[in-house]
């Protein structure tokens, strides 16, 4: 009887523990200053600007220009549009508005962890993926938080391009992802 108490107790415990680690974002000092969210799962080192799915192998958003979290969301705008992820165990899902100029010149970028096509997420999320062309496709909510994080990066508009060529990219093609994207 003892025994079964101290198991049913450590699992309570447990079972909070996870539940905590799945809803709270933590950062750790590591050397990239990431903040990790969704049992540590989903990881946005700051240096390097980008959304990262670690079980699943893929990046959300490899040029994040501003975000938010709000339990269970995670919102980004970056260099591929717009990304709203649904980080609850139970349901989770992408919605995603395309920025095709971003997806059009960046063929040469795949395979690796810090880029990914539409492929890839397609083959990660399956139908857990919903790709949008227009900002009017989502909600009017997500519209708002979306519409707040353009107006937060476009306040510092050389941002956007440093966060592009730093990884040596086309300057013609950094211009044409960045005026694509402010059109969205």
């Amino acid at each position: 009887m003892k025994n079964r108490i101290i198991f049913l107790i450590t699992a309570c415990l447990l079972s909070v523990s996870i539940a905590f680690l799945y809803r709270f974002p933590f950062r750790i000092e590591d050397p990239w200053n990431s903040l990790y969210v969704g049992f540590f799962r989903y990881e946005m080192p700051f240096s390097q600007r980008m959304l990262w799915d670690k079980g699943k192998s893929v990046s959300l958003e490899s040029f994040c220009f501003s975000y938010r979290y709000e339990y269970p969301y995670i919102y980004t705008y970056g260099a591929s549009g717009y990304t709203k992820l649904c980080i609850s165990p139970f349901r989770e899902y992408v919605e995603k508005v395309v920025n095709s100029a971003y997806y059009k010149n960046n063929p040469e970028l795949y395979g690796s962890n810090a880029y990914s096509s539409l492929e890839e997420l397609q083959c990660a999320y399956g139908d857990k993926l919903r790709i949008k062309m227009n900002l009017e496709d989502l909600s009017s909510e997500d519209q708002n938080i979306f519409l707040e994080l353009k107006k937060e990066a476009e306040e510092t508009p050389m941002k956007m391009e440093y966060y592009l060529n730093r990884y040596n990219y086309d300057e013609n093609k950094s211009r044409e992802v960045i005026e694509t994207l402010k059109r969205l």
